[in-house]
């Protein structure tokens, strides 16, 4: 409930860990969020209807509906809503593009595409198969 921030500070920071890979972002930033997500060799993950709406597993599809392309997806995702300070209690709030080489990664915010071109999204992509996304507004 709420972005954790540093009280007084105007600092926010987010913290991620996945196997062997912990992240931590911090900045001066009105959001920020960071997820890791280590490859774990699933073969053919699928993207749940609670967490993704029909639009994102259509976005799934186009991008080969492998673990790599869950990777992307589920780590945009995460970032955005840690971002917001709700993580997956309303994943509705974000719309995410699987596709590692969209260039609209973020859909939309809120249900607004036009709050979504505010925020910026760094795709992270660790030696060992790790992906991971750093999201700021």
């Amino acid at each position: 409930n709420g972005r954790p921030r540093v009280v007084g500070g105007g600092v926010s920071f987010s913290l991620s860990a996945s196997g062997r890979w912990i992240g931590l972002a911090i900045g001066r930033v009105a959001a920020l969020g960071l997820d890791v997500q280590a490859a774990g060799g699933r073969r053919r993950p699928a993207p749940s209807p609670l967490v993704f709406d029909a639009r994102e597993r259509r976005s799934y599809a186009r991008a080969g509906a492998g673990e790599a392309a869950f990777l992307v997806g589920w780590t945009r995702k995460e970032a955005v809503l840690k971002a917001l300070g709700v993580g997956l209690s309303e994943p509705w709030r974000a719309q995410v593009d699987f596709r590692a080489d969209t260039p609209r990664p973020i859909v939309s915010v809120d249900g607004r595409a036009i709050l979504a071109r505010a925020w910026n999204l760094k795709d992270l992509r660790l030696p060992d198969g790790t992906a991971g996304a750093l999201v700021t507004a």
